[in-house]
């Protein structure tokens, strides 16, 4: 009895780790539709930082496009005297990057109150720090699918993959994406 427990455990976390594929791979992030949760509400294997002293604000999970699970992360404060302040989804360590491998980042998102019309999506090498890859997508009021390409500069198996804004406002993301791709550019 305890190994068909340990069977039928084994099956549900498997299929709880979706498992998202572009047309050309398959995701280089995990839990790409935040099925799972950690102890702290957050998900796993994502975190979600507020950088830079005075920033105020939360996340929680809302129904997205399609019937996917949304990630909503607000920014209630961001004091007007910030510099090199940040609200961060990012994943640190499982992005492999390879030098002019292009990278096609795809994910559906939508905005409140900010009042910026395009949001960073970065690849960062960890040590040394620098930024290899980096590009920014048009976010709007209403669920949008968005695609970018990121193409590192370097190699790196110490990486940083990163959605960030700011200020004051709300970031909808859901189904988060990252896959090797042939594509030289994305249609529009």
């Amino acid at each position: 009895m305890k190994a068909a427990a340990k069977i039928l455990l084994v099956l549900m976390l498997v299929s709880a780790t979706t498992v998202v594929a572009s047309d050309d791979g398959v995701s280089l992030v995990p839990n790409v539709n935040f099925p799972l949760i950690d102890g702290t509400g957050k998900p796993t294997g994502w975190h979600i930082i507020l950088e830079g002293k005075g920033l105020e604000g939360s996340i929680s999970f809302v129904d997205g496009p399609q019937g996917a699970r949304a990630l909503r992360i607000e920014c209630v404060k961001y004091p007007a005297q910030l510099q090199n302040a940040w609200i961060i989804l990012k994943q640190d360590g499982v992005v492999q990057a390879k030098k002019g491998q292009n990278l096609e980042v795809t994910f559906w998102a939508k905005k409140e109150r900010l009042k910026a019309e395009r949001i960073p999506v970065w690849l960062m090498n960890l040590a040394p720090w620098s930024t290899i890859a980096k590009t920014t997508v048009q976010v709007t009021d209403e669920w949008k699918r968005v695609e970018a390409l990121l193409t590192p500069t370097a190699d790196s198996a110490g990486t940083r993959f990163e959605i960030f804004f700011t200020e004051e406002g709300v970031l909808y993301l859901a189904d988060v994406n990252v896959a090797p791709t042939e594509k030289q550019e994305i249609d529009f």
